[in-house]
């Protein structure tokens, strides 16, 4: 048998005849009884296996290298792709480079990418290894990441190859479920062993132009889909497969090599079944050979691999040896003796046979890895920095040995978080102000349900001595303000951008309070302002009365203005002459309330009328201070009043308690469970969760019976030792009756009822109102932080009677199962990025890129 070599020459023999019609002789007979797992290092034609080089094994070696350690997952690597219309040779083809036998039927028998890797290693028996590489889910069309590999089998002997590969193929394709005949899902066929060439291909299904039921017209599109993804990577060299019979300008392999490689530098056209070229029409191969025509900037082959008969010929001498290198002398004897393939060897011995085109194949390889390595090694890196930021974004797996203290700090955590909330000891001032609002709510909600008694069209209920009014109905302090001469030159100097100066804000009678002075038409300017007014009042009506030193009222200006005033609308202004002498002055303002107005009369307001009809039906034992016969109204009129309190206690109870819990376990980023509780850890957080909640609740449903015992405490008999404050309120509503009651439709004991309720309310509502804020603020939240620590550390199992032992605390950091796999997941690809990168960088160093 005679091969052609890379050297160039074709054999001097003339005499010898096709060697596949020679007889079989006894040698061949016991060569045709060895099996795959006996195949020796002839196994390829020698002089070709030489050629290859150790440059070229050891840059392909380090592809497969990479390959096994799954870095293809990750990477782009450099790789072979045979690809062309159906039926063009390509399984041939690869049957001819690697002695793989792949399926050949009629029509279209590649339905999925084949994979082919060869890897020399000497000394070892021949074995191929099929696998399936699962990338796309066909029932959801969902993305492995990373793909799932299934093992299909693992065979010694190469005869049982295309049977093997056949069966791999069909169980993907019967995973198919949208009507089509093609898969995206790839046949892995590994082959190791001494003499195999280092080699890495893909076998793709051929380009179809037309299909033969309708129904499958959908099958074009998906294949020429599939075959621009694998062209599509700068890493790919594109095999270029035609029939020479074939008409090449309608290859649409052609058209779509040149859309991913213009410049066609990484692509080769192989062209096949020259045995079909007609004598006399053989220049345009010639020409296309040496490049001539269709150039491509890596050239032509052609090469011609064994017909199916020559094949089945072939198979029937058993031995894998003598019929891959039997396919290899038809090839050579082709190209000697055949009228037309001997004219192709003659004008283009190079670009003749398969041995030329493995090597040239290995060579391009070698130069495309070469060139890439630096790059595959950088991208390798970012790969491996990327896996390990998203493993960190994961946090640190937890161990046995660190569960416990990991525990114990987090009770500690989470109950100084709830310590400096609720002692306000850090500048997030929010729980504390929401706090504060709470009980002000409170108090305000209590005074709410006082009763008020209408005298004429005039109100009076139980707040509205917080206006603290002397008996000349003067506000028991004055709002004054002192302009230096700095701040008077300020007026000056803004006084055509009508800035004002403002007095500090004065709180008196339970109204804030402030001066506002500018300059208006040429003249000082000065307002009252009522910032803010008690909750239960919505305007008063008012005289100001001023009082100044170093200014000068315009002429027809009085000392004393009447006016209505709303929380934040200031008075009409008082105007005085331009001080021009530039210094100091003072303004003084005395408040006279003559009238207020509620924010709501409730329902139980009630008319002079209304009670004494109730004094006429009703009598009651004594009662502090009163008469007798006023009594059982005061009684009944604070009883009621006293019930409609348990009902804004009872809301800020609860309210105070969603405060807590909010803080500790609301949705925000900033509550102590979030801040503190990983979120992959959703066992440990429920239980966290639950513990908090329950203590929570416990100190709830403490707080509601402290407060019905309260509300309780507040019916009659009643009693205090408040007298002070008890009859001085007296005073004061005896004054605000007698004020009001102009036309005195008011009896003694009409009056009596008044002051007496109103007065004894408002004791009572005081009483009532701190002793609920302090048990909130004192049981609730000041229980929950003294026991905070100790409730987590018991109900984790770290202390007290359910202890837990470590293997158990463990458990509570279990992740859910979308996190456990994500970094099982990638563990498993930062170990496959570090072999890679291993490999690449020792492959670098040995041979000073």
């Amino acid at each position: 048998m005679q091969f052609l070599t890379g050297g160039g020459g074709a054999s001097t023999s003339t005499e010898a005849p096709p060697t596949s019609s020679r007889p079989a002789s006894d040698d061949d007979a016991q060569a045709e009884t060895t099996t795959g797992s006996n195949i020796s290092k002839d196994y390829f034609p020698i002089e070709t296996y030489r050629k290859l080089g150790t440059d070229a094994a050891r840059a392909i070696g380090l592809v497969n290298k990479l390959k096994s350690a799954g870095a293809e997952y990750d990477l782009e690597l450099p790789r072979l792709v045979f690809a062309g219309k159906q039926s063009a040779g390509k399984s041939s083809i690869v049957k001819a480079l690697t002695s793989v036998q792949l399926p050949r039927n009629y029509g279209t028998c590649t339905r999925c990418p084949i994979e082919v890797t060869t890897k020399n290693s000497p000394g070892q028996e021949w074995s191929c290894r099929i696998s399936l590489r699962i990338t796309v889910d066909e029932e959801s069309g969902g993305q492995y990441s990373p793909p799932v590999i299934e093992e299909c089998c693992v065979i010694t002997d190469s005869n049982s190859m295309p049977d093997e590969i056949e069966n791999a193929q069909r169980a993907l394709l019967e995973r198919v479920t949208n009507g089509t005949n093609f898969t995206s899902n790839v046949v892995c066929v590994n082959i190791a062993g001494d003499g195999c060439p280092d080699l890495s291909l893909v076998d793709l299904p051929g380009l179809i132009q037309s299909t033969e039921s309708k129904d499958d017209e959908g099958d074009i599109q998906r294949v020429e889909e599939l075959v621009k993804s694998y062209l599509a990577s700068s890493e790919t060299v594109i095999l270029q497969c035609i029939a020479c019979d074939e008409d090449i300008e309608n290859q649409s392999i052609r058209k779509l090599a040149r859309d991913f490689d213009p410049e066609g530098k990484r692509s080769i056209g192989v062209l096949t079944k020259p045995d079909k070229v007609d004598l006399g029409t053989e220049a345009g191969i010639i020409s296309i050979l040496q490049g001539y025509k269709y150039a491509l900037a890596q050239g032509y082959f052609v090469v011609r691999t064994p017909k199916q008969d020559e094949l089945n010929k072939l198979k029937e001498t058993g031995a894998n040896v003598t019929a891959f290198e039997e396919a290899r002398a038809i090839e050579n004897d082709f190209f000697q003796y055949h009228e037309v393939g001997k004219h192709f060897y003659q004008n283009a011995p190079e670009r003749c046979g398969s041995a030329k085109l493995l090597y040239k194949l290995s060579s391009m390889l070698q130069i495309l890895i070469d060139e890439h390595t630096p790059v595959i090694k950088v991208k390798a890196e970012e790969a491996l920095a990327q896996t390990e930021t998203e493993l960190e974004g994961l946090g640190v797996e937890m161990k046995e040995a660190d569960a416990r203290m990991e525990l114990i700090e987090l009770a500690r955590r989470i109950s100084l978080n709830s310590t400096e909330a609720i002692k306000s000891t850090t500048r997030d001032k929010s729980f504390w102000r929401r706090t504060v609002e709470i009980f002000e709510n409170i108090n305000k909600q209590v005074c709410d349900t006082s009763p008020m008694f209408q005298i004429g069209d005039k109100v009076v209920f139980s707040s509205l001595l917080n206006l603290d009014v002397k008996s000349s109905g003067y506000l028991r302090e004055s709002l004054t303000m002192h302009i230096s001469q700095d701040e008077f030159e300020a007026i000056v100097e803004e006084a055509h951008s009508n800035e004002l100066i403002l007095s500090p804000v004065q709180s008196i009678g339970g109204i804030d309070w402030q001066l506002q002075v500018g300059q208006e038409s040429g003249s000082l300017a000065v307002r009252a302002n009522a910032l803010k007014l008690p909750p239960d009042i919505a305007s008063v009506g008012v005289i100001l009365e001023f009082n100044t030193r170093g200014l000068t009222l315009h002429k027809g200006e009085a000392t004393k203005t009447e006016a209505t005033l709303v929380a934040g609308c200031p008075s009409q202004p008082k105007l005085f002459s331009w001080p021009y002498n530039g210094n100091s002055f003072f303004i003084g303002v005395s408040i006279k309330i003559l009238s207020y107005t509620p924010s709501e009369v409730n329902d139980r307001a009630y008319d002079v009328g209304e009670v004494k009809e109730m004094l006429e039906n009703t009598s009651g034992r004594d009662f502090p201070g009163i008469r007798l016969s006023s009594s059982a109204v005061c009684q009944e009129l604070i009883g009621e009043t006293v019930e409609l309190w348990k009902d804004p206690a009872y809301a800020s109870s609860k309210t105070i308690h969603n405060l807590l819990r909010y803080h500790l376990l609301g949705d925000s980023p900033q509550s102590a469970i979030n801040q503190f509780v990983h979120p992959r850890y959703k066992k440990l957080k429920r239980a966290v969760f639950s513990i908090i909640t329950k203590h929570v609740n416990k100190l709830e449903d403490e707080s509601i019976q402290q407060i019905a015992k309260l509300v309780q405490m507040e019916k009659p008999p009643f009693f205090t030792l408040n007298d002070f404050f008890l009859l001085d309120s007296r005073s004061k509503f005896q004054e605000v009756v007698e004020s009001l009651d102009m036309n005195r439709i008011c009896d003694d004991e009409v009056t009596e009822v008044i002051v007496s309720t109103l007065s004894f309310i408002r004791v009572k509502q005081k009483i009532f109102t701190e002793n609920v804020i302090q048990y909130l603020l004192h049981h609730c939240l000041g229980t929950f932080e003294v026991e905070c620590e100790k409730v987590l550390l018991d109900g984790l199992g770290l202390t007290g009677a359910k202890r837990r032992d470590d293997s158990e605390l463990l458990r509570l950091f279990h992740e859910e199962d979308d996190i456990y796999f994500r970094r099982k997941d990638l563990k498993e690809r930062r170990l496959r990025q570090k072999v890679a990168v291993d490999l690449i960088t020792e492959h670098l160093e040995e041979f000073e890129y």
